[in-house]
């Protein structure tokens, strides 16, 4: 589908491809109609030769130097260059890519040389849009490469990646093509039905709808795995105060974030760290001491704590093993989700003997012990929380919905899906069920950008970087 671009987006833009700073190595991208020719004039070979157009093979990179107009005796750097012509490009235009130092001070007055001489700097994620503009890629590919920089763990990375190929949009192609191929026969039900053609019966229609209906619920089942992908297995740890739940917060993040004393109460607000177990992130959130308090900034603590127990993908529950099961820890249990908890003896290192017996109904698969003091048992807390994320959905087919304005775009779909369901079941006119039908297709078109909403196109592209 042809997507026409707003006029400023005609001209030459540059940005960083490299986060700013100072670095080995920066990189400018530069995009745009006959966007070498403004580059060409201050770049010499290193024996002082002007260079020509002409001498640039496509996507080869050449030795050169740039030289400031207002310092032509020595280069202002030494650089690598090379031209991408256009369509064969990222953003589909004509691109340069200039390689030099990370000398924060050289990389800006590069960027003034060539602004003076025309070149815009680029708005937020201008070069993907641009590659969006010109069918490089569609918008559920362009929110994959924001995903894939943005990725904090492998899992997600790779899902992005997958998605960037085109995955996730085949599929959202040909359940939009059977909404309009269902429109179509509901159109010809209207068109001919005083004709001698057998139209599609209303079963036939439903049965269409049903397909779609079944295909976009089965992606919003992978919506909370892209999420957790995307932002992170949540496991807050809870307990008694003064059970060690901060000794295991930091054994488990490796670094000593929170404050551990013998004083009760020590931890009032939220402490968080965060790691990759799996190939997964993990938010690890450590809390306030649950119980009863009269100090007011205690409280606030214990009501985030409670705040973030309902919230948490899993809860670590954190005992004393030596004394067992006692009255406080009954009444915190009583609050406590048990399907998504893991029940940790702490300090072992006091125990003599075997483990103390849990709540009658608490599944053996969900307990262990350790000692955040010596170490012992820390590598079956890690199991055990392993084998709680292994409980997770898996995606099939390669399709997974991490981002939420494609969660809520498909969940806007499926209700006017819903709508012409029930429309078509309670035998109202065709002419009716065409309405939502053309919007949940509208829906479907929307998710992939082949829209005229330059809110939406906005949205997405306004959160990238400059250089991307």
């Amino acid at each position: 589908m042809l997507r026409t671009p707003l006029l400023h987006e005609q001209d030459c833009i540059i940005g960083m491809a490299t986060p700013p700073g100072t670095s080995g190595v920066a990189v400018l991208r530069l995009s745009g109609p006959g966007v070498l020719s403004l580059v060409v004039p201050y770049l010499y070979t290193p024996k002082g030769e002007k260079v020509a157009e002409s001498g640039f093979k496509p996507r080869v990179m050449r030795r050169l130097n740039f030289i400031d107009p207002q310092a032509p005796d020595v280069p202002l750097d030494h650089m690598l260059v090379v031209h991408f012509p256009n369509p064969h490009s990222f953003s589909g235009e004509d691109m340069v890519e200039l390689h030099g130092h990370g000398a924060p001070v050289v990389v800006k007055r590069i960027m003034e040389v060539l602004v003076a001489h025309g070149v815009r700097p680029a708005d937020p994620g201008e070069f993907s849009k641009r590659a969006f503009f010109n069918n490089k890629m569609d918008l559920v590919q362009a929110e994959a490469l924001m995903g894939l920089i943005e990725a904090t763990s492998l899992r997600a990375a790779r899902e992005a990646s997958r998605q960037m190929t085109g995955t996730l949009s085949e599929h959202l192609m040909a359940l939009k093509d059977h909404l309009v191929l269902t429109y179509a026969h509901l159109e010809a039900a209207l068109d001919f039905s005083d004709e001698d053609i057998e139209p599609e019966s209303e079963g036939g229609l439903l049965d269409r709808l049903a397909y779609v209906h079944a295909g976009i619920k089965k992606m919003l089942g992978t919506a909370e795995l892209g999420r957790q992908m995307r932002d992170g297995f949540e496991l807050a740890i809870v307990g008694r105060p003064n059970v060690g739940k901060s000794s295991l917060f930091n054994a488990l993040s490796g670094e000593d974030r929170a404050i551990v004393t013998d004083l009760a109460g020590t931890t009032r607000d939220l402490n968080e760290s965060n790691l990759e177990i799996h190939g997964l992130p993990i938010l690890l959130v450590d809390t306030a001491g649950l119980r009863e308090s009269d100090d007011p900034v205690e409280r606030i603590g214990i009501e985030r704590a409670w705040q973030r127990v309902e919230r948490a993908d899993g809860i670590v529950f954190v005992a004393e093993a030596q004394l067992g099961v006692t009255l406080e820890d009954k009444a915190l249990l009583q609050r406590l989700p048990k399907e998504k908890a893991l029940w940790v003896w702490n300090k072992l290192d006091q125990l003599e003997g075997a483990l103390p017996e849990c709540l009658q109904d608490w599944p053996e698969e969900q307990i262990c012990g350790v000692s955040c003091h010596t170490g012992e048992g820390l590598e079956s807390v890690v199991a055990h929380i392993v084998a709680r994320m292994e409980q997770l959905p898996e995606h099939g087919e390669g399709v997974v919905i991490m981002q939420l304005r494609q969660q809520q775009t498909l969940q806007q779909a499926i209700v006017l899906i819903e709508e012409a369901q029930e429309m078509l079941a309670n035998g109202q006119w065709l002419e009716l069920v065409a309405e939502p039908l053309t919007r949940s297709i509208d829906q479907l078109t929307q998710l992939m950008g082949n829209t005229d909403y330059e809110d939406v196109l906005g949205m997405v592209f306004s959160s990238f970087c400059v250089g991307k």
